[in-house]
């Protein structure tokens, strides 16, 4: 009679007649299962879920055992990034920067990539800001006010006034000045109009009043 041996699968296959492989994404050298269900010997890699390591982590979590979630602010709505090593899909929110989004934007800089830089107008001697909005931490040098971004600091609408209110105010005294000038001129005019020709007719009158007395003397 003779006897049958039955042997396990070899390393790395498993079911029936061993005609299966195990998962590539089993943990270890190997990637071993179990030689009857496929199930791996040492779990997954990272990135990986399930008996048989063959999932992808769930949208929004990533690494070993998918137990690590995504930055909230990797760009999109279900803030998602790459199943292993968490990189965002679409990169980062503005304000944020790195390969896994969780860095602010460095002081003087903000926006996406955080490729705008801070306003030279905003207070303070780094001229810090938002890292997502731009707007100056400790508000704005005097003369100027926050004003909408365009990627390049701008003159606010407040020293925009301030030059008009200076425009005015020369122009008006440069209108006071000449109307003084011309007031002096008529005035000027005026006096010597009237009151020369007066002063000099009282003289005469006068002369002729002490020509008549001498005149009656002799």
């Amino acid at each position: 009679m003779k006897m049958m041996t039955v042997l396990e699968c070899g390393s790395g296959t498993y079911d029936r007649d061993c005609s299966d492989t195990c998962s590539k994404h089993c943990a270890g050298a190997d990637n071993s299962c179990h030689h009857v269900n496929g199930t791996c010997d040492l779990g997954c890699d990272p990135g990986y879920q399930g008996d048989l390591c063959t999932d992808k982590c769930d949208s929004g979590t990533y690494g070993e055992g998918c137990e690590k979630t995504c930055s909230e602010h990797c760009t999109r709505a279900d803030n998602s990034c790459h199943h292993v090593h968490g990189i965002c899909d679409l990169g980062c929110d503005p304000g944020y920067k790195g390969d896994l989004c969780i860095d602010k934007c460095g002081s003087g800089s903000y926006g996406r990539d955080c490729g705008d830089t801070c306003s030279k107008y905003c207070a303070g001697a780094d001229n810090s800001c938002h890292p997502v909005n731009g707007t100056c931490d400790l508000g704005c040098d005097p003369g100027y006010e926050v004003v909408t971004r365009t990627g390049q600091a701008e003159i606010s609408r407040s020293e925009i006034n301030n030059s008009r209110t200076k425009k005015t105010l020369v122009a008006v005294a440069v209108v006071g000045v000449v109307a003084v000038i011309i007031l002096v001129g008529v005035l000027v005019y005026r006096y010597r109009k009237f009151q020369l020709p007066f002063t000099c007719n009282a003289f005469q009158d006068e002369n002729a009043i002490q020509f008549s007395a001498q005149t009656s003397g002799d």
